[in-house]
């Protein structure tokens, strides 16, 4: 009995040497991994009217670079930037096959990133128009206060757009991958090209050329909608004042709904067009609207906020639940030990 406690406590011995091991390594290697960002991170900022910063082709940089007003940075061809990106009133100049890694923050001024560019961050513009050439991506959000976005052929944003002033275009083959939200402005989607998401307009109206694809609900408040031949919504149309036109073979595949008022909510609807889930005109339209745009921000709430600290108060009660545990094994095997002790004893 004792000599199988000793063995016992000696294999915990050597576990609890071994876990102490693996976590001092592993805090060496997030100071060593702080010490190389430390040294090898440095702010470029560029303050100077006039004053011109270049990252040179086929070169990678690691930093957070400042444009101060007047100045301006250009990265060329194949270049890659890793790090935060905040222009308060300057110029960034982004051309072809550039990768940028981290969020860009523009307070002035418009960007462009060139063909095939890519952004492993969200763009947020508080001024200027936001343009995509052909085959550039955004990993994540595009946020715009006061400015146009334009997404030129197979250009593609992976996430939420937010307009607050200025129109979106999507032209032939671009794409959205997520949800698109416009206060004042108007939402136009090319040929070809799809957002897979839903369309929460406030003041504006939706466009749809021909073969186009909304992969979900549209609500507007005061725009209209148009349909071009063979463009395709898939969900609910909502238009509170406003007409809907559906030309030759344009369809939806939910419910359209529009107001009572003749005046503010007409139909022009080609004999070829097809509405699957019939056409409403509820008394209530402002209330649907209304409803299905505050489910819309309960649903970020939920995955933004409420969502991660509900994660974190569960592996929190999780550690504390694992942690008494351990603390209970361990004071059980200490009241063996002792006992086995006390049993030998004459």
């Amino acid at each position: 009995m004792s000599t199988q406690t000793s063995s016992n406590l000696s294999t915990q011995k050597k576990k609890n040497r071994s876990r102490l091991v693996f976590a001092m390594l592993a805090v060496m290697l997030v100071l060593a991994a702080g010490v190389f960002l430390a040294f090898t991170t440095r702010v470029v900022s560029v303050s100077g009217r006039g004053e011109l910063y270049v990252l040179e082709a086929n070169r990678t940089h690691l930093g957070t670079l400042l444009i101060e007003e007047g100045a301006a940075a250009i990265f060329r061809e194949n270049s890659h930037w890793i790090g935060p990106i905040i222009s308060k009133q300057g110029t960034l100049t982004v051309e072809k096959k550039v990768t940028i890694t981290g969020p860009v923050f523009l307070f002035s001024n418009g960007l462009q990133l060139g063909e095939n560019a890519r952004v492993q961050g969200s763009v947020y513009l508080f001024s200027g128009n936001l343009k995509l050439q052909p085959g550039a991506s955004i990993r994540h959000n595009a946020v715009l206060f006061a400015g146009d976005l334009s997404l030129g052929q197979g250009a593609n944003i992976r996430e939420k757009v937010v307009s607050f002033y200025g129109n979106v275009n999507l032209q032939e083959k671009a794409s959205l991958q997520g949800d698109v939200v416009l206060f004042f402005g108007n939402m136009k989607i090319g040929e070809k090209a799809a957002v897979y998401g839903e369309l929460l307009s406030f003041a504006g109206g939706l466009e749809m050329a021909s073969k186009a694809i909304l992969d979900d609900d549209a609500v507007l408040f005061f725009g209209k909608v148009h349909l071009f031949p063979e463009a395709q919504v898939k969900g609910n149309v909502i238009v509170t004042e406003g007409n809907a036109t559906l030309e030759a073979q344009s369809t939806i595949t939910g419910k359209l709904y529009l107001n009572p008022v003749s005046n503010l909510g007409r139909l022009n609807m080609s004999s070829e067009a097809q509405i699957s889930r019939g056409v409403f005109k509820p008394e209530n339209i402002d209330s649907i609207a209304g409803m299905h745009v505050a489910g819309w921000f309960a649903r970020q709430l939920l995955k933004f906020i409420m969502l991660p600290v509900a994660v974190v108060c569960l592996l929190m009660a999780l550690m504390f639940y694992l942690g008494r545990g351990a603390r209970s094994r361990k004071e059980k095997r200490v009241a063996q030990a002792r006992y086995a002790e006390l049993s030998h004893q004459p």
